[in-house]
């Protein structure tokens, strides 16, 4: 099963956020405590804090498990049109999205969080949960 690492955090996203959905440190508010997420944004996603693990839909204002390390069976991740996703791919979180998608290559993003297995291509994108490797820590 291997090491996983958790931590607890409140969901000010505004949006239900679901089991699987990756989310980001929120730095929006005037008290930036590092204990608020909420949805990538173009200028957080690199801030990503790991994978809601429970409850299976955490509402907002309410506090909930995410996992920032690890392997993870569930994440939900989009697939594209003319790349497939490969184990082993560097995954990004996606502006105004709950999912990840592929990194493109040469874009100099580091990996906090891995593809674990293939999505093909697809010719409408979808996103699905897929395993992943965390370490968001």
């Amino acid at each position: 099963m291997g090491e996983k690492g958790f931590g607890v955090f409140k969901n000010v996203s505004g949006t239900v956020v679901t089991a699987g959905y990756p989310a980001v440190l929120d730095t929006t508010a005037t008290l930036i405590d590092g204990n608020r997420v909420t949805k990538p944004s173009t200028a957080a996603l690199s801030l990503v804090i790991g994978i809601l693990s429970s409850p299976a839909a955490l509402a907002v204002d309410d506090y909930g498990k995410f996992q920032t390390y690890g392997y993870n069976q569930s994440a939900f991740v989009t697939n594209n049109t003319s790349v497939a996703v490969a184990a082993g791919d560097i995954l990004v979180t996606v502006d105004a999205q709950w999912y990840m998608a592929r990194s493109a290559a040469g874009t100099g993003t580091s990996g906090l969080i891995m593809a674990a297995e293939a999505f093909a291509t697809g010719t409408t994108p979808a996103a699905a949960n897929k395993k992943v490797f965390i370490r968001a820590l």
